[in-house]
């Protein structure tokens, strides 16, 4: 936590949680770690940041405020310093029970697919 900060971020919607997302530097994620050693192509430098789980209500799914959130993270992790973040959604799991999110929901967040594996693809966002 010193050397990071925070690895968590809430969006309130009328100050009421609405979604919750875990992040942080890829070290940190052990299984983060492990999956990128199944994909040589990824690149080795620099070594990203990962968004490991988001969660939306019930009540606020559909809002677009998974999306708002995920970019204050991107923009948070580039005043870090980090180059790069990556998420790893599984294939085919319904919105409502992952809490990775789906490879289209990271997309559609600007990421892009960097490996298209058929259960576990990995998403990438070059931050700025």
């Amino acid at each position: 936590m010193i050397a990071f900060g925070s690895y968590a971020k809430v969006l309130l919607v009328d100050d009421e949680p609405a979604v919750y997302a875990q992040f942080g530097p890829l070290s940190a994620y052990p299984r983060a770690l492990r999956l990128r050693e199944l994909y040589p192509q990824l690149p080795d430098a620099p070594l990203p940041a990962v968004i490991t789980c988001i969660a939306t209500t019930a009540a606020a799914r559909g809002a677009g405020h998974a999306k708002r959130l995920v970019a204050a993270i991107c923009a948070d992790l580039a005043e870090r310093g980090f180059a790069a973040v990556e998420a790893y959604p599984q294939e085919g799991a319904r919105p409502d029970t992952t809490s990775a999110a789906t490879p289209r929901f990271w997309v559609d967040c600007g990421f892009r697919v960097a490996v298209d594996d058929e259960r576990f693809p990995v998403l990438r966002r070059e931050l700025e």
